[in-house]
């Protein structure tokens, strides 16, 4: 991508990260997740939401869950939304112990609940 276009930057992986969750191409999701981080890049919090909820979607809640896990690195607002986005997706769902899981795990992170309506 970048030899025929340019410099790459956040936004171009975000939309590339974007399009294919909505394909379900989680394999070049996770690929192109790989070139982000050899780059220095660091995905959006946008582009860590998509991946799990489209893991979610796909009824493949372990996936969602790594991704929860490998996504809450250095940026505590992203783990926090991230962490509060899966235990509502469980909660949605009607999975209510896994969203305790999640919460509980949280809570001993020290992060903070976020809930969206």
């Amino acid at each position: 991508m970048e030899k025929n276009y340019g410099l790459i930057d956040v936004h171009s992986f975000d939309i590339l990260v974007n399009f294919l969750c909505k394909q379900h191409q989680f394999d070049l999701v996770l690929k192109h997740l790989d070139k982000m981080t050899l780059k220095g890049i660091e995905p959006s919090i946008l582009t860590q939401a998509m991946i799990i909820k489209s893991y979610f979607e796909t009824g493949e809640y372990e996936e969602a869950y790594e991704c929860l896990i490998h996504s809450t690195g250095s940026v505590s607002y992203s783990s926090n939304a991230n962490y509060s986005l899966l235990a509502t997706l469980h909660l949605k769902n009607g999975n209510v112990l896994l969203a305790c899981k999640v919460l509980s795990e949280m809570m001993d992170k020290g992060l903070k609940l976020k809930f969206s309506t």
